[in-house]
């Protein structure tokens, strides 16, 4: 997805900040249920932070940060997580 406003909250829910300078992609399914983010280095969101699309259903939580290269060469970080679909698969609600 491109073009939408990602906001990066910190763990206590607090926004951050807001970015469309990314791309996120979001995958559903009952083995899925994950999202990747590719940002620059000053724009990316430490594991535990949260990201979403403010009004849609898409986001999750950050569970890893990996410093990649862009296909131009240019330094990018991937981040990737549960979405929030895929948080409330791995729970059992009583």
């Amino acid at each position: 997805m491109r073009d939408a406003m990602i906001v990066m909250a910190r763990p206590d829910g607090r926004d951050e900040r807001m970015t469309s300078s990314c791309a996120l992609s979001l995958a559903y399914g009952s083995d899925e249920n994950s999202f990747k983010l590719e940002t620059s280095p000053r724009e990316a969101p430490s594991e535990g932070w949260r990201v979403y699309v403010d009004g849609t259903p898409w986001g999750g939580i950050v569970d890893k940060v990996k410093a990649s290269k862009g296909r131009d060469g240019s330094p990018r970080v991937v981040c990737s997580g549960r979405t929030w679909q895929g948080i409330l698969a791995g729970r059992r609600l009583t």
